[in-house]
C-alpha cells in the first residue's frame, strides 16, 4: 500500500460498510492532510526536547516510529 492508501484506510477503516461513505462530510484528501499534519506535530513536539541525551534520541526515534504507526503508516524493514 502507498502511503496515500493506508492513511486513508486508516481513517476510514471504521467507517459505514458501503460503496459510498454517507456519513463523511469531508473529502478524502482532507482527511490524510489532517491525519499527516497532526503526526508531524507529534513528531516535531519529540525533536524539540533539546535536552536530551544520545541514548534519549534514540528513544525518541523509536516515539516517532510509534507515532507513524498510530497513524497507520506502517514502517517497512527496520
Amino acid at each position: 500500500m502507498t502511503l496515500y492508501e493506508e492513511l486513508l484506510w486508516n481513517c476510514l477503516q471504521n467507517a459505514p460498510v458501503e460503496v459510498t461513505f454517507p456519513n463523511l462530510s469531508i473529502h478524502p484528501n482532507e482527511l490524510v492532510e489532517m491525519k499527516c499534519f497532526q503526526a508531524i506535530e507529534e513528531i516535531r513536539d519529540i525533536l524539540e526536547d533539546k535536552k536530551l541525551t544520545d541514548q534519549e534520541c534514540a528513544m525518541q526515534i523509536r516515539y516517532i516510529i510509534y507515532t507513524m504507526e498510530e497513524a497507520g503508516i506502517h514502517i517497512q524493514n527496520r
